[in-house]
């Protein structure tokens, strides 16, 4: 990691020279690496030249981001990041990539807080830790020493999402709006109830707006109209669901780009933990209830029908309803209508 320039890519071909570390990524059998450059310039012409054109050849969905190093030296350098000279007492054994949506560089996040409490993860090797561009994002390369703890690290719960969320939250200086689409709507539902006194206004893109006692996957199975949920492929134990990508692309991304479908296409393509979709909110018209609360409705939506946003909308008091027409990811299909004022 030479300097400030640093590329992750989903799926990895091309020039070796740059790159530092290879993964297959268990559950759909991606390939990707994290690639080390010398400039942020350089990282950006391979990933709008180089990636787009192999993936088009080879007929496959791709994802690329680019990380700038300077930010990230020292807080990596305190967890024996190999990018920056540390050095592996044994092989590793598995990595975790996380990416948090949070627009927050790592300057401005209390990463030396965060490094010890990271070191005493079970089986952590080393981190090197990850500052997205365009847009602002924060996470990580964790390094472990076998697959049993990695996966312990990247097993996603509610609680866990929560969790996330919640901290974010600690940091900041005043009230904020949270925004939650899809699964996130029941997850910024329990971060106010156990935080109502920081929350200045809750937003649902069709999200899921629940009953106290509820759950996603109970939602979901009273959906008349839902096309998604009958397509899901569970695994023996049902701790994780997949879905083919043709039905990514008939059911969710149905009036979305092809261009944009490929972008996000293999960040969905993977098995996905079931805990937080069987989680029960618990929810009360003290806390939860006080927060203001608004809904957008996705009139074309086949994950989560009209029918089923009538109802979602029905169970609290929701100030303002607004309505696109649009599928389940209008952030994707329509943007600029997502950002217009109300």
């Amino acid at each position: 990691m030479t300097r400030r320039g640093v590329t992750s890519a989903m799926r990895c071909a091309g020039n070796r020279d740059h790159q530092q570390d290879l993964a297959l990524r268990r559950g759909n059998n991606s390939v990707g690496g994290l690639y080390s450059f010398d400039s942020i310039d350089s990282a950006q012409k391979i990933i709008t030249g180089y990636f787009p054109g192999e993936a088009r050849n080879l007929g496959v969905a791709h994802n690329t981001r680019v990380f700038d190093a300077t930010l990230v030296k020292e807080a990596s350098l305190g967890l024996n990041s190999p990018h920056f000279g540390g050095k592996l007492n044994q092989p590793p054994g598995a990595f975790v990539c996380t990416e948090v949506q949070v627009n927050v560089t790592l300057a401005n996040d209390p990463w030396q807080a965060r490094n010890p409490v990271l070191r005493q993860q079970p089986g952590l090797l080393a981190k090197t830790w990850l500052s997205g561009l365009q847009p602002n994002t924060l996470g990580g390369i964790d390094t472990f020493d076998t697959l049993e703890n990695a996966k312990a690290v990247a097993q996603v719960t509610m609680d866990s999402c929560v969790q996330t969320v919640a901290d974010v939250i600690k940091e900041q200086g005043h009230k904020v709006t949270l925004v939650g689409h899809s699964l996130a709507g029941a997850v910024i539902s329990q971060v106010a109830e156990f935080m109502s006194e920081k929350i200045e206004r809750l937003t649902y893109a069709a999200g899921f707006l629940l009953k106290d006692g509820d759950s996603v996957i109970e939602a979901m199975q009273r959906d008349p109209d839902g096309e998604f949920l009958p397509e899901l492929v569970f695994s023996e134990d049902k701790s994780s669901v997949t879905a083919a990508p043709h039905v990514w692309r008939d059911k969710a991304f149905h009036d979305v780009e092809e261009t944009k479908i490929l972008d996000v296409l293999p960040l969905v393509d993977h098995a996905q933990s079931t805990e937080p979709f069987a989680a029960k909110v618990q929810l009360s018209k003290e806390k939860f209830g006080s927060v203001p609360k608004n809904y957008v409705r996705t009139a074309l939506d086949k994950m989560v029908s009209p029918k089923l946003q009538d109802e979602i909308v029905g169970n609290w008091n929701v100030d303002e309803v607004h309505v696109l027409q649009a599928g389940h990811f209008p952030m994707l299909s329509m943007l600029h209508k997502v950002l217009e004022p109300a």
